[in-house]
């Protein structure tokens, strides 16, 4: 009991062998709990025994708290047989897990456990070998609708990846098959998700070679061109840096964007985002933070004297060259036809903007002055821009329906 027996000297850790103990013990103020730890059992092992099993095996016991259990018998009971019957319960429990809601806790227990098994020289007990391949194939095949799942958060998510990249290589050790986890990210990209998830999945394919960083970069240079979606880009960074938990090689990645929110975004939408990104780096760990600010340091000039001609790594890349074809001005017939409808009926992008929540005020004529030239521009017969219409609606029908049940 806490207030009889109180540790004044000395701890109980994972790897840790205290060289000196030392206890402060009051009895006299304190009889009551001492007779009622007397009825629990005849020795303090036992008692401590029936405690930790009741912790693992209690009708609201979860993963967490059989993993705990673990680490309890591991410190107070040092008894192989009871610890390998806690680490199968913690694997039946993990196993009736809907979700990725405690799949942090989760996994920072496992790692702690790893850690401190690897350092012993009896290595990996069976129980937990187990419990790493089927927490890899259990979180692998929830990943789908998690992304779909509109209740659940992306950190959530990035705690179930944190579980799979982190722990991969011993999960392939232990059998288990990567294809499994490619199946459910291409299973991923099928579904809806808001754009905070979108960063998490992009990290996810730069991790298995299915999306290039060029692909990224091809993105975000089209979202900061367009000044609709300029306003979603901070929830795309989201992703991103939640994905630093399980890929530190993206920090590269974010910082980039970073530096180009900081450099193109509108105060208006830069001011209000800067609270959540700094509640988003807070819980970070010390390395993924320093890390972040290392690769800055790398980009940015060491010297004040440099700035003025320094240029950013990522522009001095080599692009590819755009084409004539690629000019947004030189527009076919088809083109041009559905730019004049969509600018002469802007009624209803509008509505579909405001169903999706984004600002539609910039709608006007100085938008389109890069696409469109009225003043050059033949004129488009109307019976043109019926069959560029009618061409559109039958190429792309789920984009009609994707639409019809946003409005509705």
């Amino acid at each position: 009991h806490r207030d009889v027996v109180r540790s004044i000297m000395g701890q109980r850790a994972l790897g840790h062998t205290p060289q000196q103990e030392s206890w402060d013990i009051l009895i006299g103020k304190n009889q009551r709990a001492i007779i009622e730890l007397g009825y629990e059992g005849i020795s303090v092992e036992q008692v401590v025994e029936a405690r930790i099993k009741k912790k693992a095996f209690g009708p609201r016991s979860t993963t967490i708290s059989a993993l705990q259990s673990v680490e309890d018998s591991i410190l107070y009971l040092d008894s192989l047989r009871h610890t390998e019957t806690l680490g199968e319960r913690s694997i039946a429990l993990l196993i009736e897990e809907i979700g990725p809601q405690n799949a942090f806790e989760i996994f920072e227990q496992v790692r702690r456990l790893v850690h401190f098994y690897r350092s012993q020289s009896s290595g990996l007990p069976d129980w937990l070998q187990r419990f790493v391949a089927t927490g890899y194939s259990h979180y692998a095949r929830m990943l789908p609708a998690a992304f779909a799942d509109t209740d659940t958060a992306p950190d959530e998510i990035a705690s179930a990846m944190a579980f799979i990249f982190t722990l991969e290589s011993l999960a392939l050790s232990l059998g288990s098959d990567r294809s499994e986890l490619e199946i459910a990210i291409r299973q991923c990209a099928g579904v809806e998700s808001t754009a905070d998830k979108m960063g998490l999945l992009w990290s996810a394919q730069w991790l298995l070679d299915l999306r290039s960083t060029e692909e990224i970069q091809e993105f975000f240079d089209r979202v900061l061109n367009n000044s609709l979606a300029t306003q979603r880009l901070p929830d795309y960074l989201t992703g991103f840096i939640l994905a630093m938990r399980f890929a530190p090689r993206v920090v590269r990645i974010v910082v980039e964007l970073i530096s180009r929110a900081f450099a193109e975004l509108p105060d208006e939408i830069l001011m209000p985002w800067l609270p959540s990104l700094i509640m988003m780096l807070e819980p970070m760990s010390d390395d993924l933070v320093s890390s972040l600010i290392n690769e800055a340091g790398i980009c940015f000039p060491r010297a004040l004297n440099e700035l003025d001609t320094w240029t950013p790594p990522w522009e001095t890349q080599k692009r590819p060259q755009k084409t004539q074809s690629d000019n947004p001005t030189a527009l076919s017939d088809t083109e041009r036809a559905t730019a004049e409808l969509l600018f002469q009926y802007r009624h209803t992008t509008t509505a579909v903007a405001l169903a999706m929540d984004i600002n539609p005020d910039c709608w006007d004529d100085t938008h389109l002055h890069g696409i469109i030239d009225h003043d050059s521009m033949d004129p488009v017969p109307s019976n043109a821009g019926d069959d560029a219409t009618r061409k559109l609606l039958r190429a792309y029908p789920a984009t009609m329906d994707a639409v019809s049940r946003l409005v509705e």
